[in-house]
């Protein structure tokens, strides 16, 4: 056995093949039959004829093949080549021994790197780059994407999209956003723009704006169209219907009413998906005999939906 003791574990120790000396000074270095190589002849204990051989200035190393300072003879005896370890085979460090400063700058790449790293603490940087996307210090998102795309973007456990800001700005969640608390009476989940078509017993001769606008419960709806000039049972009252959204229960009232030419202040009373002009001193309806010429209607009502 070559060790005192116990064999090291890691390193390399090996005891290389016998060598036969010739004329030469060069001799080739195996192990098992196989060429070793050797970083460094400083590696290398070496005993020629019973007495240890200085390394570089007996002997040297390149590669798998040793070089004596001078060459021997059939008569000389190599005792032993004795390999003490590779220069990088240290083994593996022990647990909380290796340092930020035992690793060279960039050295840890990111495959090698877990694909689910959880962070405890802090994580203070400066540029995170993913993609087409930088999230800078200081909390400023920087995104430079050519697309619309969300570039920030939430899902669920099943992978469904909830929420998403897009490059231009646009914010969506699917469940609404919570102001001053997270219940459901703090929660906006409703909001909406666009259109309706209204319909009056009395004819429309244009409409130049049937607009609404809806948050949560709450919908603004505004109108502005020519009437006809009423023809039919005079004494029938005046309404509208189409309203994008029926009114709650019970009926709603607004006195943003006008229509040119009629002397009586009008409101609108509100029920269902209708309204009907309403005298506002007497509290009567506004018959179709009382638009008696064509009359240009400007109208805004609010009012709140179940």
């Amino acid at each position: 056995m070559p060790f005192i003791g116990q064999q090291p574990l890691t390193g390399a120790y090996s005891k290389l093949d016998s060598i036969t000396t010739s004329a030469t000074a060069t001799y080739n270095l195996q192990l098992g039959g196989s060429a070793y190589s050797h970083a460094s002849a400083n590696h290398l204990l070496v005993s020629l004829n019973g007495v240890m051989q200085a390394p570089q200035d007996s002997f040297t190393v390149s590669g798998s093949t040793i070089t004596f300072a001078s060459a021997l003879t059939s008569s000389d005896n190599i005792d032993f080549i004795m390999a003490m370890g590779d220069v990088l085979n240290i083994g593996t460090p022990s647990d909380g021994t290796v340092t930020s400063g035992k690793i060279a700058s960039g050295a840890v790449t990111s495959a090698k790197l877990d694909t689910n790293i959880a962070i405890s603490g802090n994580l203070t940087t400066g540029n995170i780059t993913t993609g087409n996307t930088s999230i800078v210090t200081g909390g400023r998102f920087i995104s430079s994407q050519t697309s619309n795309d969300p570039w920030l973007k939430g899902v669920n456990s099943s992978n469904t999209e909830t929420s998403y800001i897009k490059k231009d700005g646009q914010i969506y969640s699917a469940f609404g956003i919570s102001l001053g608390g997270t219940g459901a009476a703090n929660t906006l989940d409703d909001y909406e723009e666009g259109t309706w078509t209204p319909s009056t017993n009395i004819g429309f001769n244009s409409i130049t704006d049937a607009s609404y606008v809806k948050i949560g419960k709450l919908v603004f709806v505004n109108l502005s169209a020519q009437t006809n000039t009423g023809p039919g049972d005079v004494s029938q009252a005046t309404s509208v219907s189409g309203l994008p959204f029926a009114c709650r229960t019970g009926n709603a009232v607004s006195n943003s009413v006008i229509i040119e030419g009629l002397n009586q202040d009008v409101y609108a009373e509100i029920s269902g998906n209708s309204y009907s002009q309403v005298d506002k001193d007497n509290g009567t309806a506004i018959t179709r005999g009382e638009f008696g010429q064509q009359r240009n209607c400007r109208v805004t009502l609010v009012y709140s939906i179940a």
